[in-house]
């Protein structure tokens, strides 16, 4: 059961207790002046003169010690109420603390699975993240190889364009090339 539950019981069996020993001392407190009442008569009907007064002060003290009696057993009665409501305060705060304990253990370990829910969560996300950053090195990877592959195609083709080039200009070339020397003087050259 819930603690709050337990909370309102103790407060219940407090209210009882309370009401209870209230009442019991009422009833002692009366009983205990019915007797001091029933001994004032007692002592008149000792000290009376005639014995007609006697007798009716010692009928009324026995009125008195009857209400007195009465008022005991009304106190022992409201004695028991008072030991049967420590009873159910002892035994709701005994569940009271039962149900704490039960209550701290439930969210102890509602902690712990949050807890672990929380690491299996995180771990979930670093995996994540190193995935993309995998991911993402092996995409830089592709990249890089891919344009490492076409530089090299491009270097290729250059250096086959070069040799085609050459090769034209060759082909084109004239098979004989005429120097003209320019000197100052003729003189100043010689022949070839």
């Amino acid at each position: 059961m819930s603690v709050s539950l337990y909370e309102s019981r103790i407060r219940q069996a407090r209210t009882t207790l309370e009401s209870e020993r209230r009442k019991q001392a009422s009833e002692e407190q009366k009983a205990a002046k019915l007797d001091a009442a029933a001994a004032e008569l007692r002592r008149k009907a000792a000290n009376a003169q005639s014995s007609s007064v006697a007798a009716g002060y010692s009928k009324q003290a026995e009125g008195k010690e009857r209400d007195a009696r009465k008022a005991r057993a009304a106190g022992a009665k409201h004695s028991g109420e008072v030991a049967k409501a420590q009873t159910k305060l002892h035994d709701a705060e005994a569940k009271l603390r039962d149900a704490q304990a039960a209550e701290q253990s439930r969210e102890a370990a509602k902690r712990k699975q949050e807890h672990k829910k929380r690491e299996r969560e995180e771990k979930r996300e670093r995996a994540r993240r190193e995935r993309e950053e995998q991911r993402r090195r092996d995409a830089e990877q592709r990249a890089a190889a891919d344009q490492a592959r076409q530089i090299s195609d491009l270097q290729r083709q250059t250096v086959g364009l070069r040799a085609r080039l050459e090769e034209v200009s060759r082909r084109n070339a004239p098979a004989e090339i005429t120097v003209l020397f320019l000197a100052s003087s003729p003189e100043d050259e010689a022949q070839l």
